[in-house]
Parts: structure tokens; sequence; C-alpha cells
């Protein structure tokens, strides 16, 4: 596992660097086996101290924690830590209930949408947006119920979906109260 520690107004020794890397190793091997990549980033604060953690997993699950404290850097990481490991727990408990077969994706690829050159011009006299692609994503097979734990784990604001159920693309949404919104088009 790839995993990168870095201090934001704090120096972090080593023997703090060694207590997460032996942490982060232990997590994985504990619920996974597989390779992923971890960015930890622990920031000294005017009310005290702060960890971010983020791993993105092989399978491609990104999962998301952080924590603030006034005590010290390792309590607050051990404090971040143990919400890590509860969102690996839930991810696991949910690919052992999931149906492997229901996997197979859709890949789709973003594009650049560029006009030509004289209506470029034009459109930023009206401060209209562009439209920027970032990366090509798979469109996934699940239940709406297995898209929430996604975007849970993921902490994403939406999920674009195929609904296993009616084999067609759903839209998961976080809504502003903190509920979730679910479009499911008709044909």
């Amino acid at each position: 596992m790839d995993i990168t520690i870095t201090g934001k107004n704090i120096e972090v020794g080593e023997a703090l660097t060694q207590h997460i890397e032996t942490a982060i190793d232990l997590l994985l091997q504990k619920y996974f086996s597989g390779r992923g990549e971890a960015q930890i980033i622990l920031a000294k604060e005017a009310s005290g101290f702060q960890c971010d953690i983020k791993m993105h997993l092989q399978s491609g699950v990104t999962l998301h924690a952080k924590s603030q404290n006034n005590s010290d850097a390792t309590s607050v990481f051990t404090a971040t830590e143990e919400k890590v490991a509860k969102q690996l727990r839930r991810y696991k408990r949910r690919l052992n209930d999931y149906n492997r077969s229901e996997q197979a994706s859709l890949q789709t690829t973003e594009y650049v949408l560029k006009a030509p050159e004289e209506e470029i011009e034009e459109e930023t006299t009206q401060d209209a947006p562009l439209i920027i692609a970032e990366e090509t994503q798979a469109i996934i097979h699940l239940s709406v119920n297995n898209a929430v734990m996604h975007m849970d784990l993921s902490n994403l604001d939406y999920l674009l979906f195929k609904n296993v159920g009616t084999d067609r693309l759903n839209l998961l949404y976080r809504r502003p109260d903190g509920h979730y919104g679910w479009l499911d088009p008709k044909q």
C-alpha cells in the first residue's frame, strides 16, 4: 500500500509516521488483502489538531474520514482511523452480501465539448461556463441500497448507476437536508 503522510503547520516525526503506517497496513490486512493508497494529512490549527484520511482501494472505492480534537496528533489520528475502520467493516459486510454477478459494468467516457473559435468569443462575453471532463468512470450495476452504501463510503454528492432491478440508468444524489434523492427515469 502506498501511504502518503503530510503535515500542515506541524512536523510529523519518525515515530508518528511509523505508527500511522503500521496502523493503516494492519487495518487493510484485517479487511482486505488488496492494494491501494492512503493519504493522511495532519494539521495543527488554533483549536487543536485535525486529521484527514483518504483511502483509495483497489476495487475503486474511496473512503474518507476526518476528525478534530484539542489533545494531540496521535489521538486525533486514532479517532480518524476508527472512522475509516468502521467504513471498511461496512463495505466488507456489504461486499459479502452482494451478488458478484451484478457487478458487470458499462464503461463510459466523458468528453470535453468545445465550440468553434468564433463561438467561444461570444460565449466568454456572456460568462458561459465551459464543460470540462476529468476522467473515465464506470457505470456499475447496483441496487438502490448498494448505491447509497457506495455513495456513503466514497463521500460523493451524486452517483450515476445502472439499476439492477430495472436495468436503466438511475441518479442518486444527496439533498441539502441530508437525505437522498433518487431519479429513476421512464423510457
